[in-house]
Order: structure tokens, then sequence, then C-alpha cells
């Protein structure tokens, strides 16, 4: 969660500072004064990370009837910053990347779409990285289901040379190295 909250406090940090990624530079360009949007923003993301328990799920609840009433670009993103960004009980990626994307479609300001793209980008790259977790969880359970496949086969040779030194012992020859 550290990972995602640095990397969204730099992108934040760019937004204010005027930057933008290539596929938004055809945005109308504004000053390099923070504007009302960014500090909204700011504050939208700031408390997303200090809710907890039962103030997250109110809020989480209030934005959910907050876009069915209205479905609008701000009401879309505040919910998928809660869905992205809160704590993992209450996140859904799914949902999260929908509602940022529909957001980008519909921002009619540029911090706005900016932004939406920005969770959108940090959502895809958790999805991709847990798909990446998941393919190396499985790979490792396999390897130790071979390594231990393995180690039963060792087992069986070593219990058998020493069943044939034991009757060579016995019949008064030693074939041991």
């Amino acid at each position: 969660m550290t990972v995602a909250r640095g990397f969204m406090c730099a992108l934040l940090t760019l937004l204010l500072a005027g930057c933008a990624p290539w596929h938004v530079l055809d945005r109308p360009q504004r000053s390099a004064v923070a504007s009302h949007y960014d500090t909204q923003w700011l504050a939208q993301l700031q408390q997303v990370y200090e809710l907890r328990n039962a103030d997250l799920l109110q809020a989480l609840k209030r934005r959910q009837a907050a876009v069915a009433a209205n479905p609008s670009a701000t009401n879309q993103l505040r919910l998928a910053l809660v869905l992205a960004f809160a704590e993992p009980r209450v996140r859904d990626d799914a949902k999260a990347l929908e509602l940022s994307r529909q957001a980008a479609e519909k921002a009619s300001h540029r911090e706005t779409y900016i932004l939406a793209h920005h969770v959108e980008a940090v959502v895809r790259d958790r999805i991709a990285a847990r798909k990446r977790l998941d393919r190396l969880k499985h790979r490792a359970a396999a390897e130790k289901d071979r390594a231990d496949a393995l180690q039963k086969k060792l087992n069986a040779l070593k219990s058998i040379e020493e069943n044939l030194n034991r009757r060579t012992k016995e019949q008064g020859t030693d074939v041991s190295p």
C-alpha cells in the first residue's frame, strides 16, 4: 500500500506542477498556479487514506449513492479513489478501473481527466502485479511438488541401498563404497 500511496502522491505532485503524460497534451493548458480542482482532488485522496472502519464504509456508501444519483465524472472519480486506494478489504479494482475510464471520458476539467487516467494506470498496474504474483505462486507450488516427488524417490533409493548393504553384511560380503 505504501508503494501505491507514494506513486499516487508523486502523480499528484506532477499534476500540481502542470506536467502531463503525452496522451493528454492535446488538452487545454493551464497556469502553473494550483487550481481549485487540484486542491479538491488532493483533499479527496488524503481523506481516502485516512478513512477507517465505519467511516470508510459510510464514505463508500455516500459516494455510491452520489454516483447512482448523478454519474458525473467528479462523482465517478471520487468513488474510484475509494475503491482503488482505501483499505484492501474495501478495494474493488475492476470497478475502480471502470469508473476511472468513464470519468476520463466525461471529464470537463483537465485535472479530472489526468487524475482519472492516473488512477486507471495505477489500478491496471496493481491488477497486472497481482496476476504475476499468482503465476509465481503457482510456479512455486509446482516446483515444491516436484521437489517433494524427487525427495521421495531419493528416500526410496536410499532405503534400497541400505537394504542391500544390510543383506550383504549378513551374508558376509560388504559392497558399500
